[in-house]
């Protein structure tokens, strides 16, 4: 995992299916769900883009993230 810019991140899972990503993007939410800022929750958006092919698309993934922030928090975008 690493910072990506701002308040996004990068995680890397190597050979993972899409089903994989769908079931930790599930727990990774959870997790920071249980989160609380001075009482308040927190969320994440997650977009999800299967690495089947080198190098890496991560334009499709970025754009999956945008598209799962536009939907709201907790919500988790799996790409084209």
């Amino acid at each position: 995992m690493c910072r990506w810019g701002g308040d996004e991140f990068v995680v890397l899972c190597p050979g993972a299916s899409a089903a994989d990503l769908t079931s930790i993007a599930d727990r990774l939410d959870a997790s920071i769900a249980e989160v609380r800022v001075g009482g308040a929750s927190v969320t994440a958006s997650v977009g999800c883009q299967p690495a089947s092919r080198h190098p890496f698309p991560i334009a499709a993934a970025d754009d999956a993230l945008y598209r799962a922030k536009a939907a709201g928090g907790s919500t988790r975008v799996l790409s084209d």
